[in-house]
């Protein structure tokens, strides 16, 4: 795991973020995608997009990327 200081942590996630959008552009991917990152904290959290969708989420637990993700399939049926 990298290590970012205090000072360049919002430097650091606005280009992890710019990566990500980079990646889900350059896949163009339907299927939903679930990273890990760091809150403006520098804890970890959880990114949760679903293209088909648009909607995301940032969670603090896997569990709460579980429930999310159970509940917006339970809806989609």
């Amino acid at each position: 795991m990298i290590k970012v200081s205090n000072a360049s942590l919002p430097l650091f996630q606005g280009f992890q973020e710019f990566w990500q959008y980079l990646l889900r552009a350059i896949m163009n991917r339907s299927e939903l995608q679930i990273w890990q990152g760091l809150d403006r904290f520098g804890n970890v959290c959880w990114h949760i997009y679903d293209p088909k969708t648009g909607r995301s989420l940032q969670a603090d637990s896997e569990a709460e990327v579980r429930t999310w993700i159970e509940q917006q399939y339970y809806q989609q049926r």
